[in-house]
């Protein structure tokens, strides 16, 4: 009983440390790419150059 007690505060604990860290990694991106003014990670700008022979 003791053994379920310890693994369910050691996994309550790791889920809400995952949580906080993805949140604080969503938001430094976020903020990064709004301050240097580019587009955002999912937006990508492709341009291909075709050279004629």
């Amino acid at each position: 009983m003791e053994q379920k007690i310890i693994l369910f505060s050691v996994s309550a604990v790791g889920t809400i440390c995952i949580g906080l860290m993805t949140n604080y990694i969503y938001d430094k991106l976020k903020n990064h790419s709004s301050s240097a003014k580019t587009k955002s990670g999912v937006e990508l700008e492709i341009k291909i150059k075709f050279k004629k022979r």
